[in-house]
């Protein structure tokens, strides 16, 4: 593999770390004769087999060379077997063993237990990665594909209590992990590192895992329960992006910077469906209690769920940034709390934070002198968790919600609100893969786009109008219903509402906007509607300011009212029969409108006077028109 370096660095052939065995595309793997291969030849130079399965593709054949090709390695706590590593039988009882033998392409399969860097009292030793292997957690030893691990049901743990007495202290690893260039870890949890060193940065940063100027991806893992000055969950330094995805960081700390995760110079991750919860930053006017973003440390993240990370002494229990330009997208941030207002963000020196499709209290950011950014799609309402305090994230729905304690969905109409945050998220972004009901749009948070993204509950609405010729829409939809139409909703249940607009319908007055108008699943919401035909009052003590709709706030002239009850479709006019000197300023054209009113009637006594207006002067004159109404 390292023809440059045959003998590794321990300088002796024949053992472990010697650079000649097969890389994983080698022409030489399994292209030898099993025939040929002498009875007493039973290992090869290191102690393999000499005929195994190496590629796992179903066949034992015999490589060229002095080494058999390994594909896998295997590492399950307490093996009793020979301890090769080659299969489960004979798997390496210390993860330490896998790392010292794979190489790039290469993969280490970890069966559940707790694997520590080192058994005894040195801080300094840790996980290392090695570039290009694969590191799967998650077996139960069984396994002959892995697609076949459970890494939620076999938890796979690193532990950095190297002393055993399961405290967070500075007795045990500086860090649990030491990331390499294209490697991947995938379904860990990694916990109790303790960066707490005096001046070395490796050993005061990432107390879970440390990254400096290298990008792995990291998957399915958890880092809870992890200490360090910077980064108590994961450090990323000198331009390390790592991939992470499907990850939760609870409950680390750091004193300075980033509880959950520190990004520093030029270090820009991408953090994928990802939850941070109860971390924390403790020191005074430090902050980045879930993330910290320094020196041009752009982090892309997406569809993750930031809550209740604090920074008590100092600023944003959310995501501080400085001098860098995260960019964020389907994320919840909510009740992270800090010492100075309760910021989720904080934006200092330059660089801007760029948020969409997301939903953070507005009054939950502050601007130093940098900039935050928040165009697109932006809500300011609480999420509606199923059980933040049991760190339960899953989004309310009277459509249905997946219960990690049922292992199940609820029923539909068993949460009477729905989260504001299903259906809103990016309308780019695929929602392939959640399940239906699903609005064809995704969910903001940890569970948008996964299978367990909460349900889409419909219902229905119908409108009945009276007269049923009139027509309806839905506040904002810009489509006109017919009376007894029924369309269908999203059901928000209690916790948002419709609302329902008219149509103007000549001879009637337009009813007002109607909100408040809840829609539950797998229900129809019916509301009947009447719209009141066209009157008005009329009096020579009224106003023309007034909307005329009552004696109180009648109209004074009869010009101004002829027009406009005409503007109205027609009506009727009631005309003030205890003040009965109306004067005006008239022309006969006035008076064509009244052919268009259904009629003209009298109040506080006497007389009907018809819509004609035959009963007028037909030429343009001024004149005052006196009223004389029978008792």
């Amino acid at each position: 593999m390292n023809s440059s370096d045959p003998d590794g660095d321990d300088n002796k052939f024949c053992t472990k770390d010697d650079g000649l065995r097969l890389a994983a595309a080698s022409p030489c793997k399994e292209a030898g004769n099993n025939s040929s291969v002498p009875d007493s030849a039973t290992t090869e130079v290191i102690g393999i087999p000499r005929t195994i399965d190496g590629d796992i593709d179903g066949t034992a054949t015999v490589d060229m060379g002095a080494y058999e090709f390994v594909k896998v390695w295997y590492v399950k706590a307490g093996a009793s077997g020979a301890k090769t590593g080659i299969s489960w039988a004979d798997a390496f009882s210390h993860l330490q063993d896998a790392l010292d033998v794979a190489y790039s392409g290469e993969e280490i399969w970890v069966a559940d237990g707790t694997y520590k860097p080192t058994s005894d009292a040195d801080r300094s030793i840790s996980f290392e990665l090695e570039s290009g292997v694969a590191l799967y957690g998650g077996f139960d030893a069984t396994e002959t594909s892995r697609n076949n691990r459970d890494w939620e049901t076999n938890v796979t743990i690193l532990s950095g209590d190297i002393d055993g007495d399961d405290v967070l202290d500075s007795d045990n690893s500086y860090n649990v992990i030491v990331g390499a260039a294209g490697a991947t870890l995938d379904g860990f949890t990694v916990t109790k590192g303790y960066a707490d060193h005096a001046s070395t940065v490796q050993y005061q940063s990432g107390g879970g895992m440390y990254n400096n100027g290298c990008s792995p991806t990291v998957t399915n893992c958890i880092f809870d329960d992890n200490y360090a000055k910077y980064g108590g969950g994961m450090s990323n330094n000198s331009s390390s992006s790592p991939t992470v995805t499907d990850c939760d960081f609870t409950d680390n700390e750091a004193v300075y910077w980033g509880g959950g995760m520190e990004n520093y110079s030029s270090s820009s991750p991408t953090i994928t469906r990802c939850i941070f919860a109860g971390n924390a930053v403790t020191a005074t006017n430090y902050g980045g209690g879930a993330i910290e973003c320094y020196s041009s440390s752009n982090a892309n993240i997406a569809n993750c769920t930031i809550s209740k990370n604090t920074a008590a002494n100092g600023y944003a229990g959310g995501l501080f940034s400085d001098a860098s330009s995260p960019t964020i997208t389907n994320t919840i941030f909510w009740d992270n709390t800090d010492g100075y207002s309760d910021l989720d963000l904080f934006a200092a020196s330059s660089g801007t934070i760029t948020i969409d499709y997301s939903d953070i209290s507005s009054s939950y950011y502050y601007s130093g002198e940098g900039d935050v950014d928040m165009s697109y799609c932006i809500i300011d309402t609480d999420p509606l968790f199923a059980d933040a305090g049991n760190d339960d994230f899953h989004l309310k729905s009277a459509g249905g919600r997946w219960d990690p304690a049922a292992s199940d969905w609820t029923d539909v109409g068993d949460d009477t609100t729905t989260s504001l945050c299903i259906n809103t998220g990016d309308p780019s972004s695929s929602y392939s893969n959640e399940p239906t009901p699903n609005g064809s749009r995704i969910n903001m948070g940890f569970y948008g786009n996964t299978s367990k993204a909460s349900k889409t509950g419909y219902g229905s609405l119908k409108v009945n109008l009276t007269p049923g010729t009139a027509q309806w829409w839905l506040v904002g939809s810009g489509t006109w219903n017919n009376s007894g139409d029924s369309i269908g909703l999203v059901s928000h249940g209690d916790s948002s509402s419709y609302g329902i607009e008219f149509k103007y319908h000549p001879g009637y007055d337009t009813p007002s906007i109607m909100g408040g108008i809840n829609i539950y699943p797998e229900q129809e919401t019916v509301r009947n509607v009447t719209y009141d035909a066209v009157e008005r009052y009329i009096s020579p003590n009224g106003n023309n300011n007034y909307d005329g709709k009552s004696v109180a706030y009648a109209w004074q002239t009869i010009n101004y009212a002829i027009h406009a009850v005409d503007a109205l479709g027609g009506g009727k006019l009631y005309f003030d029969a205890q003040n009965g000197t109306y004067t005006d300023s008239l022309q006969s054209s006035d008076f064509d409108d009244l052919n268009y009113m259904t009629n003209c009637w009298h109040y506080n006594g006497g007389v009907y006077i018809s819509a004609s207006k035959s009963v007028f002067p037909s030429q343009h004159v001024s004149f005052t028109v006196l009223f004389t109404f029978d008792q």
